[in-house]
């Protein structure tokens, strides 16, 4: 399993058409073939980065964001999966296992607050390959 597959938290950086970094925490778990995965918002931002340029980096950090100290940023690609694909339900399975009770009052706030405003928030997953060798 990768290495970064055991915080808690990790700084997850996409680059803007102008190469410009824009990072944000995310919970993060590990996949079975040695892949990193955390779900967000179909409409978020750091998708649409994505869908433009697969180029990431994954770094450990604090909820806030900040970066513990003495970690390196580790280059990365990433791309998006929706409901329905197997890739989704990994991820949200590996999450759900690793945050527990966290993630599904999470997920249980979204789908409220979705229904409150009468708006499709979908969910969807990036799923996320790190140069670095899957630790054992």
């Amino acid at each position: 399993m990768n290495a970064l597959a055991h915080e808690r938290y990790v700084l997850f950086t996409t680059f803007k058409k102008n190469g410009q970094p824009v990072s944000s925490p995310v919970w993060i778990a590990g996949l079975p073939e040695g892949n990193l995965g955390f779900t967000t918002e179909a409409g978020s931002w750091k998708v649409k980065r994505l869908k433009r340029n697969d180029a990431a980096a994954l770094q450990p950090c604090n909820s806030r964001g900040k970066v513990l100290p003495g970690s390196e940023p580790t280059p990365a690609t990433a791309y998006v999966a929706y409901p329905g694909s197997p890739d989704f339900a990994a991820v949200t399975e590996a999450i759900g296992g690793k945050y527990g009770f966290q993630f599904t009052a999470i997920r249980a706030g979204q789908e409220l607050l979705r229904r409150i405003q009468r708006r499709p928030a979908e969910q969807c997953v990036v799923v996320v390959s790190t140069e670095e060798p899957a630790a054992g």
